[in-house]
């Protein structure tokens, strides 16, 4: 199941009850949905059809110590998967301080999704309308 609403930028229709549920007005709201369907569209045209929120895993760490997370979004297509990350506030701009969270995830994916190889990580900046996306060159050995 996809995770990206069918309704368009403009529709409004989820409009009311969004802003009733976060407290962010109409206007904020229609922006971050045309922000999110120009992300859908971009990730479409390269072929990944499949998008995945809220994606929970677990992994552990050397010492078996338990690593919960949710992956914001996981875009699918036929040669693998993105791993998205949602923020908003700061500078907009690289993965910086977010880097061991998505490396964590981009590990835990590897053996949870092995039929589907990492082809990169990206951090979506929402309030900015920017994707930053470090891709992964298969073969190489990158260590995450």
């Amino acid at each position: 199941p996809g995770c990206v609403s069918s309704h368009p930028a403009g529709d409004g229709s989820v409009l009311p009850a969004l802003a009733a549920a976060t407290g962010l007005d109409g206007a904020v709201l229609a922006l971050v949905a045309e922000r999110a369907e120009a992300l859908k569209v971009w990730l479409h045209a390269r072929g990944y059809a499949d998008l995945r929120c809220e994606v929970p895993v677990l992994g552990h760490s050397p010492a078996g110590a338990e690593i919960p997370g949710t992956i914001d979004l996981l875009a699918l297509g036929p040669d693998g998967c993105l791993l998205i990350d949602h923020k908003s506030g700061g500078t907009g701009q690289g993965l910086g301080p977010y880097w061991p969270q998505l490396s964590a995830y981009a590990a835990l994916l590897a053996t949870v999704l092995p039929q589907h190889p990492l082809q990169g990580v990206a951090v979506f900046w929402i309030d900015h309308g920017r994707l930053d996306l470090a891709t992964l060159t298969v073969g190489v050995g990158v260590m995450l």
